[in-house]
């Protein structure tokens, strides 16, 4: 039987002859309507293909119904929306006519519209899982999680828990990706894990686990996940390299810099990019200390070097962002001034002065290894260190002192290393070091 504006029509069941139909009263084909839109929404539900022989009658309206499925099916989306068209004029309640017309325009890349006839399908029956599905991802594509939400969560509970399968899974799939943007990372992670319990292996709930577990910093699981994924070739690096890149962070923020280092070595491998280079440099310089392992130090400050090298290559032939240059060739500018290589450290600071919209905080840390420079060297200094004070007083007054990037400079880590200096020029160097300090 099919329900149909509050009447219940029992459908003669005669087998593959249905001469027994072409007498029927009108009413039954608005059910068969009904019957058919549902088996082709929702194949294997209910086996009656034999029922199919009557799109053979052109008098029934139905025919431009299966004719705009079987467009939009092809990619003909003009001709789908008008056959639906014209179906709808004849039939303007029939809900999954309605579905089919949202998603030609869908297709069509026309939200709003497709919106409005999801809409006048849920106005008809609210409780259809895939429409709701539907919409929910336009409001979640919007931005309007919450109410996306709001819209799916209940067919969760019975008596909609039993439903097809492949809907389910979809369900948990888009409530995933929700709960995921909102943050909420258990909720996201249970499911994921219902869709992949729906579907074994499935691709998009294992790479959704695996950024659930990248954002919990359960880093060895979410490599696992992306493995079990089993994808391969450029996308599947970017994703490890992303997650050993946030895992590497952790790290260095734990002072963990052996295993940051040995994490972003995986990112350059994996996929090679400025800021990977510039973080396993930053490892480099800090992992070792010049006061008690001069020698290995020396070697991570030839391998940071290096690093800063790549970094600037790299950027420079993929055009990318110009924070990147200046990061890289501030930090090996003050490496090479660091091992007394002035010359080289000259070589930067002439790139750096070429670069544009260098923001107070960075300009201050050039500023300062400007007048470092010409300290450590017995050049005169008085000028250079006057703009380093003015640049620091600059950059703090926006808000963002030097402090926060000066965290990373060698010379306020490893003061020792500059203890030949004598008399004023050493007390300039230590005011000019505890200022840029904040």
């Amino acid at each position: 039987y099919v329900k149909e504006e509050n009447t219940i029509f029992i459908l003669p069941m005669a087998g593959p002859n249905l001469d027994i139909l072409t007498s029927t009263p009108r009413p039954i084909f608005t059910a068969l309507d009904q019957m058919l839109a549902a088996i082709i929404l929702s194949p294997g539900e209910i086996k009656i293909d034999h029922l199919r022989v009557s799109l053979e009658d052109r008098r029934w309206p139905l025919t431009l119904f299966q004719k705009g499925l079987d467009e939009l099916a092809n990619g003909n989306l003009r001709e789908a929306a008008l056959d639906l068209s014209r179906y709808l004029e004849k039939r303007p309640r029939v809900v999954p006519a309605l579905i089919a017309m949202g998603d030609v325009l869908l297709a069509q890349k026309k939200d709003d519209a497709a919106r409005s006839f999801y809409l006048r399908a849920d106005r008809i029956d609210p409780n259809i899982m895939e429409l709701n599905i539907r919409l929910a991802r336009l409001d979640f594509d919007d931005g309007m999680t919450a109410k996306a939400e709001r819209r799916l969560v209940r067919f969760l509970k019975p008596p909609f828990s039993g439903s097809y399968d492949e809907s389910r899974y979809a369900l948990n799939i888009l409530l995933g990706d929700i709960r995921l943007t909102q943050g909420r990372f258990p909720a996201a992670r249970r499911n994921y894990l219902s869709a992949l319990a729906l579907e074994a292996k499935s691709r998009v709930a294992l790479l959704g686990l695996s950024v659930v577990e990248t954002q919990t910093k359960n880093w060895n699981k979410a490599l696992e996940r992306l493995a079990e994924a089993e994808e391969s070739g450029a996308s599947v690096n970017e994703r490890r390299s992303q997650i050993y890149f946030m895992k590497g962070i952790q790290e260095m923020e734990k002072r963990w810099f052996d295993d940051a280092q040995k994490s972003f070595s995986e990112v350059v491998i994996l996929n090679p990019n400025p800021a990977g280079h510039i973080y396993r440099a930053r490892a480099y310089t800090l992992r070792s200390d010049p006061n008690t392992d001069l020698k290995d130090w020396q070697k991570d400050i030839k391998r940071a070097l290096s690093d800063y090298e790549n970094a600037i290559r790299i950027n420079k032939e993929r055009k990318g962002a110009g924070i990147l240059e200046l990061v890289a060739r501030t930090s090996a500018a003050e490496l090479h001034l660091l091992i007394g290589e002035f010359d080289k450290t000259a070589r930067q600071f002439e790139a750096l002065d070429k670069l544009e919209n260098v923001p107070p905080v960075n300009r201050a840390v050039i500023s300062v290894l400007e007048a470092i420079s010409e300290i450590v060297q017995g050049l005169r200094y008085e000028d250079k260190l006057k703009i380093a004070r003015q640049d620091i007083d600059a950059a703090a007054a926006t808000g963002r002192p030097m402090g926060e990037v000066w965290n990373f400079s060698l010379f306020s880590r490893f003061p020792n290393s500059t203890k030949r200096l004598k008399g004023k020029r050493k007390r300039d160097f230590e005011i000019l070091i505890s200022a840029a300090g904040g």
